[in-house]
């Protein structure tokens, strides 16, 4: 679409321009009109055919540029597992009863094992790789995956394929699998104190690299309405609302926010985002 209207607008500045070299020519005289009218067909086609020319130059080295950028910045968890899977795992995957040519390709292990004198992938090596082989021959009875499967790569995914095998071919863990640890809490540089909440300490990072400034902490009658109807979906009662403001206990919040959490109207509103799945 932007490659069309650049050649349009591009067409009728020429055009234009043509327009106000007739004019000119015609108030001269008539000689030179006809001269014009002689020479506009000659002249015209092959500027015609810059024209159309430059516009499909410019977009198309950009078009290179953009896929040479993605192709340099794979992520093996956003572009190699998805492709992995959609592709390869259902002959190539850890279904023993539908795997072809013992090969897993869902494992380290399996992917670069010896199947015989060559590997499926060879770490760093795309050209030893017979994987990498098969995705680019045009063999019907070699290329994977396999014509009558509807499901071919293109390039810029054979691209980022061979780009990850050249990398080093990692296997990233699922997240699902990895150990649950918490990480290290930020400090904070400010001297005002620390956050009341790791959470809370992350925050301020974060604004702190965007060069911002933590808003005020809410009043006691902003905050429990706030955390009322995020927790169970209802306001605060009046005789609710009078008992926190007029409490002096240090931990009037946490202690209000166990109280919500306990509440059977928390599981109803909870419970309703999965009800409604």
């Amino acid at each position: 679409m932007i490659e069309c209207l650049s050649e349009s607008c591009l067409r009728s500045q020429f055009s234009i321009r043509l327009n106000c070299l007739a004019k000119y020519t015609h108030s001269s005289n008539d000689d030179s009109s006809m001269i014009y009218s002689r020479l506009t067909p000659a002249v015209l086609i092959p500027f015609q055919i810059i024209m159309l020319l430059i516009p499909c130059t410019f977009f198309a080295q950009m078009s290179y540029a953009d896929d040479s950028e993605l192709a340099n910045s794979v992520n093996f968890t956003q572009d190699i597992r998805p492709l992995l899977s959609n592709t390869c795992f259902k002959c190539h995957g850890p279904d023993e009863h539908t795997r072809f040519a013992d090969l897993r390709l869902d494992t380290p292990e399996g992917a670069t094992a010896d199947l015989g004198g060559y590997r499926a992938i060879v770490a760093g090596d795309p050209d030893s790789s017979e994987a990498m082989q098969r995705i680019l021959s045009n063999d019907p009875e070699l290329m994977m995956p396999p014509p009558d499967s509807g499901r071919e790569l293109s390039r810029q995914q054979k691209e980022q394929f061979a780009k990850w095998i050249s990398s080093g071919a990692n296997y990233e863990q699922h997240w699902s699998f990895k150990p649950i640890k918490s990480p290290p809490v930020p400090t904070s540089e400010e001297a005002d104190g620390n956050p009341t909440h790791p959470i809370d300490a992350f925050i301020r990072r974060r604004l702190e690299s965007l060069q911002l400034t933590p808003s005020q902490e809410a009043d006691s009658s902003t905050l429990i309405r706030r955390v009322s109807l995020d927790l169970i979906g209802l306001p605060p009662t009046a005789e609710e609302a009078k008992n926190y403001l007029s409490s002096e206990s240090p931990d009037k919040y946490m202690e209000l926010v166990d109280r919500l959490l306990a509440s059977p109207h928390y599981g109803e509103k909870w419970g309703r985002h999965w009800l409604d799945q």
